[in-house]
């Protein structure tokens, strides 16, 4: 903890910069953004207080696609698009966030009701994470933030989750010496977004966020899902990870996926179970005649593509691992081919982006398709060339280059001891 105008000598002086390197790619690009935002602070409230710095990742999914709602398995990375917040502990129970990307109203720690006109409101995923870390039997109390983000927000890079993990954070780390899991930083940001936010959904977005570095999520169990952390970048196996904003009717891609969600959930009940994850493979494919002339066969190449990606990600894992580059780009071959197949609205945006990759690298649906984004793993070599040409189809700034970031959410100031 130091004072507003000292952290700002240190970045202006570079003495920064080994920390902001392990998090980001580019460290001096980040020191403007980190002195702006102690700026902001200092003239909302005092440059003479003293301050915590902190950092939560988004996060990017690689494969997985509409698995984890049937019980299936992810693979993600968080990246190195992140919510930073300025925080100084107050000796109140009123919570404060300032931000020049939204307005938001003070949380009184000390009131938890559920209020149904906050829900879809960033107030009500605060009251929900303060509801959630006080039945976990841990403290709570006010602070004062500011709050900037550079998390693309549509873009199915999980910016609520973002927000939602750096919150319950500041929480562990001012009034709960840092003991809160990462397990439960997420689960927090889930129980406040499911309940007081009124959005369904699982962890796999808050988990991204909290763990930090590649991983692979295993929904067997979708209120306690296991993880395993996997080293390395994909940058060291020769790619770099693009992201491109095709700019489709979002109204349709949401209904796309939530008519797959819908439809997997029925073909899981036609065996008696309740998700895809319990049925047996072996069976489905047994069954295909007959399940023909109960179904659609979008649905059934839906399922074909869940069973598929749920094998495959194990096998993705071990490749990451051993640096096998041959083996992991066959594998994201095939997760690519099958997530085309299960979102028909964005084969334009895919044929196009194939087009201009050819042999230099791979694209694929981002996420789970409703926001419109592909996601390209380009050899480092073909980079600036496939970003101009996307750019031309697609506008300009519609093509992000993102990396693998090693840490979760982080207090950026308790890094020094930490590494």
């Amino acid at each position: 903890m130091e004072q507003v105008v000292r952290l700002k000598e240190r970045f202006l002086a570079h003495e920064m910069d080994g920390i902001l390197g392990r998090l980001y790619q580019d460290p001096n690009a980040q020191v403007d953004r980190y002195v702006r935002a102690l700026d902001a602070y200092a003239q909302i409230y005092d440059g003479d207080e003293e301050v915590f710095l902190f950092s939560s990742p988004s996060r990017c999914q690689l494969a997985g696609m509409h698995t984890d709602i049937s019980h299936g398995r992810i693979l993600a990375s968080s990246i190195d698009l992140d919510t930073i917040a300025i925080v100084n502990k107050s000796e109140d129970s009123i919570i404060e966030i300032v931000s020049q990307d939204f307005d938001m109203e003070q949380v009184d720690t000390n009131d938890t009701i559920k209020r149904m006109y906050e829900a879809r409101t960033l107030v009500g995923i605060v009251r929900g994470i303060v509801e959630y870390l006080k039945r976990k039997g841990y403290r709570v109390g006010g602070f004062k933030a500011y709050i900037l983000s550079d998390v693309i927000v549509g873009a199915g890079l999980s910016a609520l989750a973002s927000f939602e993990v750096l919150i319950a954070l500041i929480l562990s780390s001012l009034y709960n010496e840092g003991r809160v899991s990462a397990f439960d930083l997420a689960k927090a940001g889930q129980f406040a977004e499911n309940v007081y936010y009124r959005k369904p959904g699982s962890m796999k977005d808050q988990l991204g966020c909290a763990l930090g570095g590649l991983m692979a999520l295993d929904f067997a169990d979708v209120q306690h899902p296991s993880y395993q952390k996997i080293e390395g970048t994909l940058k060291d196996l020769g790619f770099c990870l693009c992201l491109v904003n095709t700019n489709v009717n979002e109204q349709a891609l949401i209904k796309d996926v939530q008519r797959a969600q819908e439809e997997l959930k029925g073909l899981a009940v036609y065996f008696g179970e309740e998700a895809l994850r319990d049925v047996d493979v072996c069976a489905f494919y047994e069954a295909i005649p007959d399940l023909r002339s109960e179904f659609k066969d979008e649905v059934l190449i839906r399922a074909a593509h869940f069973f598929s990606e749920v094998e495959r990600i194990p096998h993705m894992v071990e490749a990451l691992e051993k640096r096998d580059k041959g083996a992991l780009v066959s594998l994201l071959a095939q997760t690519s081919l099958s997530a085309e197949k299960s979102i028909a609205s964005l084969g334009l945006a895919l044929a196009l982006c194939q087009s201009v990759l050819k042999g230099n690298g791979l694209c694929r649906i981002h996420g789970e398709g409703e926001d419109g984004t592909i996601q390209a793993y380009v050899k480092n070599e073909a980079i600036e060339d496939f970003k101009e040409k996307m750019d031309h189809f697609f506008g300009a700034g519609s093509t992000k280059v993102v990396h693998v970031r090693p840490f979760g959410c982080v207090e950026v100031t308790g890094l020094d001891e930490v590494l």
